[in-house]
């Protein structure tokens, strides 16, 4: 009986707090101009959203991550879906070179650069 309740308390407080917490899709970003029929899902995240352009009619969707310290331009009409990870530069083999303790200002396999996608 008191699992049932709890069951139901639970069920109560999801319907009246869904609309607030859910996500969604919005128009705009802060620090991004919002071309006409851009549209982004509030649960994306854009690192340097001021080294970001985008085309008209761009969707990004939820759960995105994109870092654009060195430079970003989605073209009109392209469509990033859920769970999509973009970045502008890669570590990876320069940590597996120099292990944690890196003090090289530009170490081996650094690797950074823009990216287009169109």
């Amino acid at each position: 009986m008191i699992k049932k309740i709890f069951k139901r308390i639970a069920y109560t407080l999801t319907l009246l707090y869904f609309p607030v917490i859910k996500v969604k899709m919005i128009r705009s970003y802060p620090g991004l101009r919002f071309p006409k029929g851009f549209r982004i899902s509030t649960s994306t995240f854009i690192d340097h959203p001021q080294n970001l352009e985008i085309g008209e009619n761009v969707y990004i969707g939820h759960h995105c991550f994109i870092e654009a310290s060195n430079g970003i331009t989605i073209g009109e009409g392209c469509q990033l879906t859920n769970y999509v990870n973009i970045t502008t530069h890669s570590s990876h083999n320069s940590i597996r070179y120099y292990g944690k303790h890196n003090t090289e200002k530009k170490p081996k396999g650094y690797v950074q650069g823009p990216i287009v996608i169109g």
